[in-house]
């Protein structure tokens, strides 16, 4: 008897278009599989892993109030790649400091969202 195919599913709000490339990319969606796949999630066997959807709400789409964008489910290569990012990321993680790089969206003329960050406290001499 086949295995019932398990496809992970994420609902996210957007106010910009998501894109296809986005979702192919998407570490979450990843991360859901890679937990079905390994046997994280009671009562499924990993080998019906068959992807993940994303259910984006926005108000921005034309004719609808929300689009499914699909990730295929993880070759081989891809999950051990994601794997590697993982400990990748956790190493990063788990370092004793971290180096804060300004960048475009730091800039006054943008979004300011960094200013906090980049401005030296009051109490700076």
């Amino acid at each position: 008897m086949p295995l019932p195919a398990v496809t992970a599913r994420a609902i996210r709000s957007s106010e910009s278009r998501v894109s296809d490339e986005k979702v192919r990319e998407d570490a979450q969606l990843s991360a859901y599989q890679l937990a079905v796949t390994e046997g994280l999630v009671e009562g499924v066997d990993g080998a019906a892993n068959a992807g993940a959807r994303l259910l984006v709400l926005s108000r921005t789409l034309k004719n609808t109030d929300y689009r499914i964008a699909h990730q295929a489910a993880l070759a081989p290569e891809e999950r051990t790649n994601f794997l590697l990012r993982i400990a990748e990321d956790a190493r990063g993680m788990a370092a004793a400091s971290f180096v804060a790089n300004v960048d475009t969206h730091c800039a006054d003329d943008r979004f300011a969202v960094c200013r906090l960050h980049t401005v030296k406290a009051v109490s700076a001499s």
